[in-house]
């Protein structure tokens, strides 16, 4: 698994790239702290997994969540904010991220989310090759 980690906080930032990078699974973290940067970065780097930031300089979380709907990135987005408000929630989730957690939130569950995912999309592929 590739993960990107978007954020502005360098602290937040390097906490979660070090416990990805130790992560079981986690084949290679690249990070960015900003939206832009994280747009250059993403159709090289590929990530199956892109935690994001709501608040960012200049571009927003969702602002970037936009871009990545328009480009049909196929990443996994996990917003991770201190702002967790059910309204942020409702539009990040319509926008296309699969998870919405405040910053508080444990990074080996959001590894287990997306793997479950991974798992979960897998095993309905499988049953609809089977049906046809």
């Amino acid at each position: 698994m590739r993960v990107m980690v978007v954020e502005d906080a360098a602290s937040v930032r390097q906490r979660l790239v070090a416990i990805f990078g130790r992560a079981d699974g986690v084949d290679a973290v690249a990070e960015a702290s900003t939206g832009e940067d994280a747009l250059e970065m993403v159709d090289d780097f590929k990530p199956d997994l892109i935690t994001l930031d709501l608040m960012l300089p200049g571009m927003s979380g969702l602002d970037v969540l936009e871009h990545l709907r328009e480009r049909k990135t196929k990443s996994k987005v996990v917003v991770l904010t201190n702002y967790p408000y059910p309204a942020f929630r409702k539009k990040c989730l319509a926008m296309g991220a699969a998870h919405f957690f405040a910053k508080t939130v444990d990074p080996g569950q959001i590894l287990d989310l997306v793997r479950n995912d991974a798992v979960a999309s897998a095993v309905g592929e499988a049953q609809r090759d089977l049906m046809t």
